[in-house]
């Protein structure tokens, strides 16, 4: 099944992965531009891949979050302990109902600042099941 793109290089092809995709085992990636095939790689399938947006995009450092009354989280603006900080992510897993393919799915997260954290960048990690969000990535605190 074809997988909408979203940027393309050199050495680097980001694509939307089609919800029917398998979510165990093994899936086959076939690229296809201007009449050629590539050979076909196997990759891993997951049931999911949980990652949240970073202010910058890079996928590191500060989270693009909002404290509890709406504003911007950063450095400049921390939350406190016990707000609730609102985060956004994709790669959660299956959803129901499903989304439509080739539309990135976007989940948000809502979690409360426990108390005890040192002043700074907190460090955030999300789950979808067994799942865990890659490390490096932050929201400031308080």
């Amino acid at each position: 099944m074809a997988a909408p793109l979203l940027f393309v290089a050199r050495r680097q092809l980001d694509a939307v992965v089609p919800f029917a995709t398998k979510t165990s085992g093994y899936a086959e990636l076939k690229v296809q531009a201007f009449g050629y095939t590539s050979e076909p790689i196997l990759l891993a399938a997951a049931a999911a891949s949980p990652a949240l947006f970073t202010a910058d995009r890079s996928g590191r450092g500060q989270l693009a979050a909002l404290n509890q009354n709406g504003s911007l989280n950063s450095p400049a603006n921390p939350a406190s302990a016990g707000d609730v900080v609102t985060v956004y992510g994709t790669g959660f897993g299956v959803t129901t109902p499903s989304s439509q393919d080739g539309v990135i799915d976007v989940s948000q997260v809502n979690f409360k600042v426990p108390d005890g954290l040192s002043l700074g960048a907190a460090a955030v990690v999300v789950s979808a099941g067994v799942f865990a969000s890659p490390p490096g990535v932050t929201v400031a605190v308080k």
